[in-house]
C-alpha cells in the first residue's frame, strides 16, 4: 500500500475530484501493516476522516493532512496513534505537537473530532511488537499537554463564523446545519 504504485496511491490518484477521503481500519496500520500517504493531494478535497491510522515518519499521514489546508473543512481522527518504534524510547513526535500545528495551519477547518478510543488518554501512543500491540503510559505531564493542545484546536475551530458540515456531536454540543452556516446548540 506505499505510494510509489501500491494500491492505495492508485486508487487515489485516479480521483482528481474527490471532495471527501475515509480510511479506517479495526488493526493499526502504518508500520507493520504498512500505507504511506506521501503522494496523493486532491485540490477539492474537503473532508477526511481516519480510523486507526498510525502518525509517524513511516505513513506522512500528519502531511497529507496539511497538504489539503486550502480546502479542508473537516477532520475526524478515530483511534489514531503515534507509534513508539523500539523499547525504552518515547514518541518521535507528541499529539500536541500534532494538534499544534492543525490548529496554527488548517485554516479553512470548520470541524475537528477526535476519539481516542475506549480507554482516551492511554490509546493515543502505541508500542509495536512483532506479535501484538499495547498502549504506551506516558506522564501526565504529556498528558496534559496533548490535551491543552487538542482544545487549543477545538476552541479555535468553534470559534470560526461559518460552520458547514452537516452535523457534528462534540463534547456534548450538537452542531445542526442551518443553510450555508449553523448555530450552536448546548
Amino acid at each position: 500500500m506505499e505510494a510509489g504504485g501500491g494500491l492505495l496511491y492508485w486508487t487515489l490518484s485516479s480521483s482528481f475530484g474527490r471532495t471527501w477521503f475515509s480510511l479506517h481500519s479495526n488493526i493499526d496500520v502504518g508500520v507493520i501493516a504498512k500505507i504511506d500517504f506521501l503522494g496523493p493531494h486532491f485540490p477539492a478535497l474537503r473532508s477526511i476522516s481516519l480510523g486507526c491510522i498510525l502518525f509517524n515518519e513511516e505513513t506522512h499521514v500528519e502531511d497529507f493532512i496539511v497538504r489539503h489546508r486550502r480546502t479542508l473543512r473537516s477532520l475526524w481522527l478515530h483511534s489514531c496513534r503515534i507509534a513508539i518504534h523500539g523499547p525504552g524510547q518515547g514518541p518521535p513526535r507528541f499529539w500536541s505537537e500534532v494538534f499544534t500545528r492543525f490548529a496554527d495551519v488548517l485554516e479553512e477547518l470548520t470541524g475537528v473530532f477526535v476519539d481516542d478510543g475506549r480507554h482516551r488518554q492511554l490509546n493515543r501512543y502505541t508500542r509495536l511488537h512483532e506479535r501484538t500491540r499495547y498502549a504506551y503510559l506516558l506522564d501526565s505531564l504529556v498528558r496534559i499537554k496533548d490535551e491543552e493542545a487538542l482544545r487549543k484546536i477545538e476552541d479555535e475551530v468553534f470559534s470560526r463564523d461559518v460552520w458547514r458540515p452537516n452535523w457534528w456531536f462534540m463534547k456534548n454540543r450538537i452542531y445542526i446545519r442551518l443553510g450555508e452556516t449553523a448555530s450552536k446548540s448546548k
